[in-house]
C-alpha cells in the first residue's frame, strides 16, 4: 500500500514531505520569476537554514501557530527543502567551474573586456553598493577569477545597467550601450570558450531564488505579526537583504569617486 501523504507540518515540527518546493516551483509563472542576477546559492544556503533554525524555537513556533492561515504551513517546509536544493546547485557549479574550458582568448579581447568589467563596476558600486538587495550580489561577483567569470560577471552587470537605467542616466559616467557593450563581450567570450555548462542551472536558481524570495519575505512578515508583543523576538527577523549582506564577506575598496569625478 502506498504511504499516505503527510501534510505539512507548522514551524518547528518534522518536515511532511518533500514537495511543497517542487509544488512552488511548479506554480511559479515564467513572468513571475526574479531575473535581475543571482545571489551566491551557498550563503542564500546558510541564512535560509538561519531563519529555519529560528521558525523551529519552540516559542517562535508557538507565535507563528497563531496565525493560522495567514502564514501557509507550506512555507517553512519550502525555506527547508530550499537550503538543500541551494546546497545542492552550489556544490554543482564548483564542480563545473573545476572542468572549465582551458581555451586561450585573444588579448585584445581579454583587455577590452576587463576595462569594460571594471567601468561598469565603478558605476554600479557607486550607486548600489549600500542597495539590501544589489549590495550583496555585486560583492559576491567580485569574487569571480577566469574567463568564465569574466564572461558571466559582464553578463550579470549588463542585466543590472539595463535594470537600473532609469536611475543610471542621470550620472554622465553612464553610457546608453552600456548594457549592450558588456553582453556582447560576454557573447563574444562565450563563444569562444563554449557556453557554460552551468547555464541552465542559472535559470533554474533564478526560479529556485525567486520561491525562496516569496516565502522568506512572508515569514518576515509573519514574525512582525506573531511576535508584535514580543519585540526583542521579533528583532532577530531580518530582512533577507540585510542577512545576505551579514553573511558575505565584503572586500576592502577604495575610497568611491563621486559621479563628477573621472
Amino acid at each position: 500500500m502506498p504511504k499516505k501523504p503527510s501534510s505539512p507540518s507548522r514551524p518547528g515540527e518534522a518536515p511532511a514531505s518533500t514537495t511543497a518546493l517542487v509544488a512552488a516551483l511548479a506554480a511559479l509563472a515564467p513572468e513571475a520569476v526574479d531575473d535581475r542576477v543571482i545571489a551566491e546559492p551557498l550563503v542564500l544556503a546558510e541564512v535560509t537554514s538561519i531563519l529555519v533554525k529560528l521558525l523551529a524555537e519552540p516559542v517562535i513556533a508557538a507565535a507563528f501557530g497563531q496565525l493560522g492561515p495567514a502564514y501557509p504551513p507550506a512555507t517553512v517546509e519550502i525555506l527547508r527543502e530550499a537550503v538543500g536544493e541551494l546546497r545542492r546547485i552550489s556544490d554543482a557549479r564548483k564542480n563545473e567551474r573545476a572542468l572549465e574550458s582551458t581555451a586561450t582568448l585573444p588579448a585584445s579581447l581579454v583587455d577590452e573586456a576587463i576595462a569594460v568589467r571594471a567601468d561598469v563596476r565603478r558605476l554600479l558600486e557607486y550607486h548600489f553598493e549600500d542597495d539590501p538587495v544589489l549590495g550583496p550580489i555585486l560583492v559576491e561577483i567580485r569574487k569571480g577569477r577566469g574567463y568564465v567569470d569574466l564572461g558571466s560577471d559582464l553578463a550579470r552587470y549588463a542585466t543590472i545597467l539595463e535594470a537600473q537605467k532609469a536611475l543610471l542616466v542621470a550620472d554622465r559616467r553612464y553610457q546608453a550601450d552600456a548594457a549592450t557593450r558588456a553582453q556582447a563581450l560576454s557573447d563574444t567570450i562565450f563563444d569562444a570558450l563554449g557556453r557554460p555548462s552551468d547555464a541552465a542551472r542559472d535559470a533554474e536558481l533564478r526560479r529556485l531564488q525567486t520561491v525562496v524570495t516569496r516565502a522568506y519575505d512572508r515569514t518576515i512578515a509573519g514574525a512582525s505579526l506573531a511576535l508584535f508583543d514580543q519585540p526583542d523576538q521579533a528583532a532577530r527577523f531580518r530582512p533577507l537583504g540585510t542577512a545576505l549582506r551579514a553573511a558575505t564577506p565584503a572586500k576592502a575598496k577604495p575610497k568611491k569617486a563621486t559621479p563628477a569625478e573621472g
